[in-house]
């Protein structure tokens, strides 16, 4: 969403609501951010394991929001510092990033309560090193971050 942001003509149309649920969805995001900086595979769920991917998504959101003036760095930096901090422990001695969720491998199922029944069925417990079992699914992820650290 920060990178159609970013690109979006300031004047078109669905602009205001994009940028509105952009909002949003990084209020929400910062309330769920565990203590360690990190988020949950399910970001509402407390028994879920921390997730890198996610996180590292969610920290390149928090740190282009705050690059493009639309989220404030006084209230966001700090987030988004800690988010980069607790992931850099992932990354082990090959390189690749651990405790990243593979996904379903399903294309987008269209009710939502199918998809919080599969997540919680399949997910709980799919702890995998990324460049071993997902090939680069979560190292792409800190690589955006890096690029605007």
């Amino acid at each position: 969403m920060p990178d159609l942001l970013s690109v979006l003509p300031k004047d078109h149309k669905d602009r205001p609501r994009i940028m509105e649920g952009y909002l949003t969805m990084m209020k929400s995001l910062k309330e769920h951010q565990r203590p360690s900086g990190m988020w949950n595979q399910l970001i509402n769920e407390p028994d879920f394991w921390a997730e890198t991917s996610g996180t590292a998504m969610f920290t390149y959101a928090f740190i282009r929001g705050i690059q493009q003036g639309w989220l404030s760095a006084a209230e966001y930096g700090t987030a988004a510092r800690k988010a980069w901090l607790a992931m850099s422990p992932y990354i082990d001695e090959r390189n690749n990033v651990t405790e990243v969720c593979i996904g379903t491998g399903k294309k987008m199922i269209n009710n939502i309560i199918m998809i919080v029944r599969a997540m919680l069925e399949i997910f709980m417990d799919k702890h995998l090193t990324c460049g071993v079992q997902q090939p680069f699914w979560g190292n792409k992820k800190y690589l955006y971050c890096l690029d605007k650290v």
